[in-house]
């Protein structure tokens, strides 16, 4: 895990990686294909945002890190970031 802080030491998201466990409900996100996985934002009311390694719905602070997404949908979900509003912002 990591969690990372602003410049004045707030802070301002965590990110997740596997041995951590990541559920959004019952649904573990960290391994879950991403295609699936971005299907399990929307239905929860996030705004997908796709990236060219992953996805994050800003709406609800959630981003999902795969690195050949493009490429790759049904690959595993690698990271999940969870942010504070205007992060991505800050960034």
């Amino acid at each position: 895990m990591f969690a990372l802080f602003d410049k004045n030491e707030r802070l301002n998201a965590v990110e997740f990686f596997e041995p951590a466990q990541v559920f959004l409900g019952d649904q573990q996100l960290l391994g879950m294909p991403f295609g699936e996985a971005k299907r399990l934002l929307a239905a929860v009311g996030g705004d997908v945002e796709e990236e060219d390694a992953g996805a994050s719905c800003a709406n609800i602070g959630i981003g999902l890190y795969v690195p050949a997404a493009r490429d790759y949908p049904d690959d595993p979900v690698e990271t999940v970031i969870v942010f504070k509003e205007g992060y991505y912002d800050q960034t």
